[in-house]
């Protein structure tokens, strides 16, 4: 696996409940995963985890349903879910972006 760490950001975003501003962090990287190669199952226990399929193929498991992952497949893995992923004879390549940003 190789991982290209490609940002931090914090946004300003307005709460209407509040009518303040909160600051929102997230982290993003583009992941590349070999040919069927895994990213074994694990918990980000503090963060909501996206993947944008941006190449490749293979599978996802996000809390026991298996998703196959294609170019353009969105996946949401909440605080505290279990998931992997494996790739495909062709590798896989993911956006992935993680709210709240760890660093």
């Amino acid at each position: 696996m190789v991982t290209l760490c490609l940002g931090t950001e914090f946004l300003n975003n307005y709460d209407l409940e509040s009518g303040k501003f909160i600051l929102i962090s997230l982290a993003y990287d583009l992941v590349r995963i070999a040919p069927n190669k895994s990213i074994k199952n694990h918990i980000h226990e503090k963060q909501l985890e996206t993947h944008e399929v941006v190449g490749g193929s293979g599978t996802c498991i996000n809390d026991g349903t298996r998703i196959e992952y294609e170019t353009g497949i969105i996946s949401m893995m909440p605080a505290g879910i279990e998931h992997a992923v494996t790739a495909g004879d062709d590798g896989l390549y993911l956006f992935a972006k993680f709210f709240p940003a760890s660093c």
